[in-house]
């Protein structure tokens, strides 16, 4: 894919939906008040001739007018460019919400986050919805309406810069030439020799953006992991051998660092350079014709400032180059989940419904590789049916629950289900929040007092009752038993037509 067809993928949908309405009004409420900006800076521009050259004369009355002119030009470009942000906030705002909802509804629905982690290569896709739509989105509005300043400082500045300029006329091999706008030719030449030059500096930058995100989110994922298995590596003391892994992840950070260090060294010490030496063409240029008395004090500084403005804009792309490096960066982590959410391969469901049984005939379960797990010719449960499935480890059990649930990608044949099957993992999962919440999670169900009362009893924990509304990280606090009873307490409230429990007996209480 292109890198704009892939920036247009990325940005489009929203200005597309029915919320892109109220970022279209932003983004021409941010659009005014950006051409407001610019035609602050170029009546400025003005001002600063008029100022000078009433300190040239010498006029106190014309230096007082023009410091009380300052005042108000000062004040008008302030409220210009603090509502400028104010909008331009909003618009980030409304946008990141959009994206988010969008990315993490198509993320959890099918079940794609677990696909996701089972089936591919894609790490910390979690934070790059949290964190890559954030930057995207900072960029991309940055990045836009810094160009579009840019676009309209170069056709406004470029007037006032053509008017000053007057002709350069010189003898060459002989002959007269008169070059008309000479100075709005040099800041041309000035800034595109600078983008080639900052080009040149920072072609390596994007990758080693891109790597940067990759390695930072590599350490964060890892001490997560630490976080949430602290237990069980506590009674491992496990603490050297994951200072070592830790230690492994960091020095891929160190190392991007100082490749990054290197870079930005060079590049920093260009655009000091160039940004330290935009003075100085105008002043070469101009210095005949104030030496001469046809440039004034006033004019110079006017035509100082409009190169510096035109030099500016036209370099917007060697002083944005690092900016977009990272831009294509996030766009190029950001495009690889969007893939995958997209991705039809997980709306495609390997289980029909039958609410009359459930059902397997002619099932093959593969591996990922290919690798046959097992074979069921053909499998009936009816309404009021017991079925235990009794088999040595890594036969398959857990497969056969995870095909009926539709998690299992790699099965042929016919699977069907009823629509309100209910299958209880035996990997639980409880919601910080209180006991009632974590124990319900995550059906709608309102029991009473008295049918909570009695489903606890059932599987000796009464005493947790008086618990229910206590906020608590449960998944932490609770022992692998109590939360194999509170699954038990889950069955129990929800009453379901068909339930599934895997391997949730092992423990006796």
């Amino acid at each position: 894919m292109s890198r704009l067809r892939l920036l247009i993928t990325l940005i489009a949908p929203y200005w597309r939906s029915r919320e892109g309405r109220r970022g279209w009004l932003l983004l021409i409420t941010t659009f005014v008040l950006t051409s407001l900006t610019t035609y602050s800076s170029v009546y400025f521009t003005h001002w600063n001739g008029d100022f000078y050259n009433a300190l040239e004369s010498r006029d106190y009355d014309r230096i007082i007018h023009e410091v009380y002119r300052f005042a108000y030009i000062l004040f008008a470009m302030s409220i210009i460019s603090v509502n400028r942000s104010y909008f331009l906030s909003w618009l980030k705002v409304h946008w990141r919400e959009w994206m988010t909802r969008e990315y993490t509804k198509k993320w959890l629905a099918n079940n794609c986050f677990y696909h996701i982690k089972q089936q591919r290569d894609i790490e910390n896709i979690d934070q790059r919805i949290s964190v890559d739509i954030k930057a995207f989105i900072q960029e991309t509005t940055s990045l836009f309406y810094s160009f579009t300043d840019a676009i309209m400082t170069v056709g406004s500045f470029s007037v006032v810069l053509w008017n000053l300029s007057g002709s350069l006329d010189f003898e060459w091999a002989g002959k007269q030439f008169s070059i008309q706008g000479y100075l709005v030719y040099g800041a041309f030449c000035y800034a595109i020799v600078g983008f080639l030059i900052a080009k040149f500096v920072g072609k390596r930058l994007q990758f080693l953006n891109w790597q940067a995100e990759q390695v930072e989110a590599d350490y964060r994922a890892h001490l997560m992991k630490i976080t949430e298995n602290n237990e069980a590596m506590a009674f491992a003391n496990a603490g050297r051998k994951e200072q070592s892994t830790l230690a492994t992840y960091f020095s891929g950070i160190f190392s991007n660092t100082k490749q990054r260090m290197q870079v930005d060294r060079n590049f920093n010490l260009f655009t000091m350079l160039y940004g330290q030496g935009m003075f100085l063409p105008p002043l070469f240029l101009c210095l005949p014709s104030y030496l001469s008395g046809a440039m004034d004090l006033g004019g110079y500084m006017q035509v100082r400032l409009a190169f510096a403005q035109v030099v500016g804009s036209v370099s917007w792309f060697s002083e944005s180059y690092d900016a977009l490096m990272s831009w294509f960066a996030t766009a190029d982590r950001l495009a690889q989940v969007s893939a995958e959410i997209d991705s039809e391969e997980y709306t495609k469901r390997h289980v029909s419904l039958n609410r009359q049984q459930i059902r397997m005939h002619n099932i093959e379960l593969k591996t990922a590789q290919g690798k046959r797990i097992l074979a069921i010719k053909e499998w009936r449960i009816s309404p009021g049916d017991h079925c235990q499935i009794k088999a040595p480890s890594g036969a398959g059990k857990t497969t056969v629950i995870k095909a009926l649930a539709g998690l299992w990608p790699n099965v042929s044949g016919t699977i069907e289900v009823p629509d309100n099957l209910v299958i209880i993992s035996q990997r639980d999962y409880l919601p910080t929040g209180t006991l009632q919440e974590a124990i319900l999670y995550p059906y709608d169900i309102n029991p009473s007092a008295t049918e909570m009362r009695r489903a606890l009893a059932s599987v000796n924990l009464s005493g947790f009752f008086n618990r229910l509304a206590e906020s608590q990280n449960w998944q932490q606090v609770l022992s692998g038993g109590e939360r194999q009873r509170l699954r038990l307490v889950k069955c129990f409230l929800m009453k379901p037509s068909w339930l599934v429990l895997a391997r949730i007996l092992h423990e006796k209480w």
